[in-house]
């Protein structure tokens, strides 16, 4: 027993260990001597495909393992060199491989009619007679070669021929009536006033700054917020919803950052955005968050929820036509 859970400790430890080389990210200048190598490769197959008519098989399996020694894939983008450059070596191997077949000795004529002749018991002259005089052939049975085609294309003669005068079916057109439809009242286009499309406008914007306000007062002191705690309205499982919506939009551009705190709990973390330079070696993460009805409940009575930390947003009336013809106007 003692052997046998030291040796699942070990697989375990060996499996951490591939897991670990699997997901880790590769070194940068190990990346670019990859992306070089596998460059040098595009551009040798680049010039293989310009000129095909001197291009070797062996060519074609040197490419394919200079791409093989050099799959290593940790990255979308040597991900994608390597397929380009086996998807062309795979289409140039095509190309030969079919030309090989055109350029083969696939079908002798001469073959052909040397067994015709056979069929047909044609003797030709024989050499050393005079040139000038006729040829003494016997045309032989040519039927007995018309029966040899005509197994393999005879077929019943059928009676398509007759369909077409039983097919056909003479209808009489009604006449009727045309009738005219009745025109509408004409009306004058209205001119959309600026405060029309103002409150046309989507109140989206308004509502992911009211959130981030909200986030930066409630921490202040970069403490973190409970996260289910910060998006969960107890008066509103819809406006709880579009709470994760708004904040998913602060995590996008920076303005905040979700952890998971040494007690298990969602943080929530106020942010200052970061500019293009220093967002370069970032490393984003995504995921996705799911909120049902049991969900919401059980956070509220876990986290005993009374009022909400965003507030609650009036709700959007949706006003019908009015005289000038625009909704809301």
């Amino acid at each position: 027993m003692v052997g046998t859970q030291r040796r699942r400790r070990r697989s375990s430890d060996l499996d951490d260990l591939r897991r670990s080389e699997v997901f880790a990210s590769l070194d940068p200048r190990e990346k670019a001597d990859i992306s070089r190598r596998f460059n040098d490769l595009q551009g040798r197959t680049d010039d293989m495909r310009s000129n095909l008519e001197n291009v070797a098989p062996e060519a074609i399996i040197d490419i394919l393992r200079g791409a093989d020694q050099l799959y290593r894939v940790r990255d979308t983008d040597i991900a994608n060199q390597d397929a380009r450059v086996v998807r062309e070596a795979a289409e140039m191997s095509a190309v030969l491989l079919r030309k090989q077949k055109l350029g083969g000795a696939s079908f002798d004529v001469d073959e052909l009619l040397a067994r015709v002749k056979g069929v047909l018991d044609i003797e030709e002259e024989e050499a050393g007679s005079d040139e000038e005089a006729p040829r003494r052939a016997n045309l032989g049975s040519w039927e007995t070669l018309g029966w040899m085609a005509a197994r393999m294309s005879r077929r019943a003669p059928g009676i398509e021929f007759l369909y077409g005068p039983l097919g056909v079916e003479h209808t009489r057109k009604e006449k009727r009536q045309r009738v005219r439809q009745a025109v509408a009242p004409e009306q004058r286009p209205v001119e959309v006033e600026t405060q029309t499309k103002a409150k046309a406008a989507d109140p989206t914007l308004a509502n992911v700054r009211s959130v981030d306000k909200t986030l930066r007062r409630l921490d202040a002191a970069g403490e973190g917020v409970n996260f289910f705690a910060f998006v969960c309205n107890p008066q509103s499982f819809s406006q709880t919803v579009e709470n994760i919506f708004y904040v998913s939009f602060l995590v996008r551009e920076g303005r905040a950052g979700i952890d998971v705190a040494d007690s298990g709990l969602v943080m929530i973390y106020s942010r200052t955005p970061r500019s293009d330079d220093d967002d370069e070696g970032v490393v984003r993460h995504q995921a996705v968050m799911e909120m049902d009805m049991a969900t919401w409940r059980e956070a509220i009575k876990l986290f005993d929820l009374r009022e909400p930390l965003i507030p609650t947003r009036a709700p959007v009336s949706t006003e019908g036509p009015s005289a000038t013809g625009w909704y809301g106007a």
